[in-house]
């Protein structure tokens, strides 16, 4: 409909301009979402890439294959002795020893699962095939990706970028960026299975190292 007066006029200017202004606006917002996916897509893609190059391997596979019946390890989980190992606000170890067969594995998958809801928790199950560098480097990955939500530490972006060649962090490396990534955290559990299944040099290299490690994060 024609205006009728050049009041009707104006108002219909202003309410195009108005609209024009509200477009703008739209597109403007759009752009920004737009790019805000982009950095949180390249951020992803980033993270997963430096993930990869700590370890390619997915740690939790074998975790998941370790379960064991609902309740059925609540005799340890439940026990003084580990009620108060994992109450303990001080760096201690919490040793289970066992015959082959006895279903330490089970227990350790247990305890993985109690204490992860509670604390930043890194894990790994030896076999004799596994060397210490690929140990350290599978919880490095663990310990530096325990807040899913939030950026990897700085150190490790800053550590992978100045890796032109790409190769993964040595045990140096990986020892140095455990005890950075960890300092802010208020408690941090390393779970280990098959200790006795680990090559008898890589078993106390590996030792060595966390209770060095422990030594340095007290909680």
């Amino acid at each position: 409909m024609a205006p009728s007066s050049y009041g009707d006029i104006h108002a219909s200017d202003n309410t195009i301009i108005h609209l024009g202004d509200n477009y703008n606006t739209l597109e403007s917002e759009a752009i920004k979402a737009d790019t805000a996916r982009l950095v949180t897509a390249d951020e992803r893609d980033e993270r997963e890439a430096i993930l990869k190059w700590i370890h390619p391997d997915p740690h939790w596979t074998i975790h998941d294959r370790k379960h064991s019946d609902q309740g059925s390890c609540d005799w340890l989980l439940q026990s003084p002795n580990f009620v108060k190992w994992s109450e303990s606000e001080t760096a201690t170890t919490f040793w289970l020893r066992g015959k082959m067969g006895f279903g330490k594995s089970h227990l350790t998958h247990a305890v993985i699962e109690r204490t992860c809801s509670q604390h930043a928790v890194a894990y790994f199950y030896c076999n004799e095939s596994i060397g210490l560098n690929d140990m350290l480097r599978t919880i490095l990955k663990q310990l530096v990706s325990v807040r899913a939500s939030s950026p990897l530490p700085a150190v490790i972006v800053e550590t992978f970028k100045k890796k032109q060649d790409q190769r993964p962090p040595n045990r140096t490396e990986c020892v140095t960026l455990m005890n950075t990534c960890t300092t802010g955290l208020s408690s941090t559990e390393i779970a280990i299975d098959a200790l006795d299944e680990c090559p008898a040099n890589a078993r106390d290299e590996l030792m060595h190292t966390l209770i060095t490690w422990m030594q340095r994060n007290p909680s």
